[in-house]
């Protein structure tokens, strides 16, 4: 008799155990999918930055060429009216 109710007790932590352990994994599982999320639109900012940085390289390029441009034609002008 003790046995079986040594037996019924251990079958009952044993459950409750299991569904706190599918509790905590459901928790898990939620969490590591708003982790994929998050990393997903941190790549996506990422690589948005990255396409933000060539144009304000490309555009920095453009202005130094025509401060360069406009500086040599400056020059050219002062130099034919001498």
């Amino acid at each position: 008799m003790i046995q079986s109710s040594v037996n019924a007790h251990w079958l009952n932590t044993f459950r409750l155990n299991v569904l706190c352990y599918w509790a905590k994994l459901g928790e898990l599982g939620v969490g590591l999918s708003e982790i994929n999320a998050n990393n997903d639109k941190l790549h996506h900012f990422h690589y948005e930055l990255v396409e933000f940085k060539l144009l304000l390289d490309k555009a920095g390029d453009l202005f130094a060429s025509a401060r360069s441009h406009t500086a040599r034609g400056s020059f050219a002008a002062e130099s034919t009216k001498s």
